[in-house]
């Protein structure tokens, strides 16, 4: 048994039902997609930023992936205000189009 709500027999259990509308790709973007956009306004972003505004856990790995298409990135280490130490990533430059 188990408990179950009530409006769960609905929903579909995976993306099947919701290809008649929209692909889930349209739903939400990727991370990638999620940081190019962030740096389209801003010119830095740190692991807990990232965590919480675009929910990306491993910042670190999407770096590494915008560097491999070409962005470059510098890295410093600062600490917050209860001695916490943290990187910051910054943008140094896009790829060229």
């Amino acid at each position: 048994m188990g408990f179950h709500l009530p409006f769960t027999a609905s929903l579909p259990t995976n993306y099947e039902g919701l290809s008649r509308c929209f692909t889930y790709r349209q739903i939400m973007p990727t991370q990638i997609e999620q940081l190019v956009k962030h740096f389209e306004h801003e010119d830095s972003i740190s692991n807990v930023e990232a965590q919480a505004v675009y929910r990306i856990r491993a910042l670190p790995r999407r770096i590494a992936d915008l560097k491999e298409k070409g962005w470059h990135f510098s890295a410093v280490w600062k600490t917050d205000l209860t001695g916490q130490r943290y990187k910051r990533y910054f943008l140094v430059s896009r790829p060229a189009n």
